[in-house]
């Protein structure tokens, strides 16, 4: 397999769905260009390379996978921030959700997720 040139961007605060899904994810894409964060904030903060994030190195992201409810930031709050600022907006975003909510898929489309 290639070396993957980008990295996915897992943002989900439930330990046991990361998991799955960092274990489905592996079997197409190396680990090692995986990042898992918890929640909303941290996940702004990482996007915009501020906070704990300030000093990391610019990673090209192919695809972020996101849950829509969590702590501190929702889902949706963190994909409208995206949407909203050219250089993040070209970046597929996937919502995660188990909500049983109409509106939340409705929403997530509306703000510009592609799945």
């Amino acid at each position: 397999m290639a070396r993957a040139s980008g990295e996915v961007l897992l943002v989900d605060d439930s330990l046991d769905d990361t998991e799955l899904a960092v274990s489905v994810l592996s079997t197409y894409w190396p680990t090692d260009r995986i990042r898992v964060i918890h929640d909303g904030v941290d996940a702004a903060d990482y996007l915009y390379q501020r906070g704990p994030y300030a000093d990391r190195q610019p990673a090209h992201l192919v695809l972020m996978l996101l849950d829509i409810k969590m702590p501190r930031i929702g889902g949706l709050e963190l994909l409208r921030m995206m949407k909203s600022d050219e250089p993040l907006k070209i970046i597929p975003v996937v919502m995660l959700t188990s909500s049983r909510e109409e509106s939340d898929v409705l929403d997530s489309y509306r703000l510009g997720g592609n799945a």
